[in-house]
């Protein structure tokens, strides 16, 4: 009886081992994550885009500058774009998935990438995830950010043009700052940080993108960070969305001061 006990338990844990290295093999074998984060014009996507990038060390991917490149560099893919880089003619409905589909098959982007731009038209999103569902999944983010705060926030901006820094003109942060704490250079407002071409914007910024979060909501794809808030709180729960869907930790770097949310 003993010899067959034994016999069970040895059985036993070679089951539960062999189970153990194919759920390990299987999280290995996942497809990675395409990390899109989208943002209102005043937002911080941009901040915490290159956040994002230092803390899991993805590749940043602008289809934008693709694009340029390809035609530069006159590959075929390139050859297609030409038109609409040169004349402004129409850029044809394929282009961008085949140009994002070679990007991704780059080493760098084994572990994930941030895309930067998604291109936004409804079909040219269902072209590229269809292309790519096999190799990656997407991580769709959204900041949450009503109009009136943006406005406030953006009215509140000064920049430093010499090292790129942005301060917040709030009363309880101002302290009379009228010069930049890196480089002493005197601070100023941007040209376009008016009410009314802030309006503006996000009128065209919500019209673009409105339809693309619908489509995202609907398939239950999309994941809302609220954005009325100091941007250390929100890059805090961009984070914590981040590692608990992927798995993958970040390194969590300082968030850097002064640095006030840029586009």
């Amino acid at each position: 009886m003993c010899q067959v006990l034994s016999w069970v338990l040895v059985l036993l844990c070679s089951l539960s081992s062999s189970l153990l290295f194919c759920g390990s093999d299987e999280q290995n074998d996942a497809p990675p994550y395409v990390i899109v984060l989208y943002g209102a014009p005043g937002s911080g996507r941009a901040t915490f885009t290159v956040r994002l990038w230092k803390d899991f060390a993805f590749p940043i991917i602008s289809l934008a500058t693709l694009l340029t490149n390809h035609v530069l560099d006159g590959t075929v893919l390139g050859s297609k774009g030409q038109d609409y880089c040169i004349n402004g003619g129409d850029l044809p409905q394929e282009l961008l998935p085949a140009i994002l589909c070679d990007r991704l098959l780059h080493p760098d982007c084994e572990k994930g990438a941030l895309l930067e731009d998604m291109p936004l038209t409804a079909s040219q999103v269902l072209d590229i995830k269809k292309q790519l569902s096999s190799r990656f999944r997407f991580l769709i983010v959204n900041i949450d950010t009503s109009d009136e705060y943006l406005i406030q926030r953006v009215e509140r901006r000064l920049v430093c043009y010499t090292c790129g820094y942005v301060y917040d003109d709030s009363e309880s942060n101002r302290k009379q700052k009228t010069y930049c704490d890196i480089c002493s250079s005197p601070l100023q407002r941007r040209q376009g940080d008016s009410p009314e071409v802030i309006k503006s914007r996000l009128e065209a910024y919500r019209n673009q993108v409105s339809p693309l979060l619908k489509i995202y909501k609907e398939k239950g794809e999309l994941l809302q960070i609220p954005g009325d808030r100091k941007v250390e709180e929100i890059y805090k729960d961009i984070i914590q969305t981040i590692e608990h869907v992927t798995g993958l930790a970040a390194s969590k770097h300082p968030f850097e001061e002064p640095l006030l949310a840029q586009e």
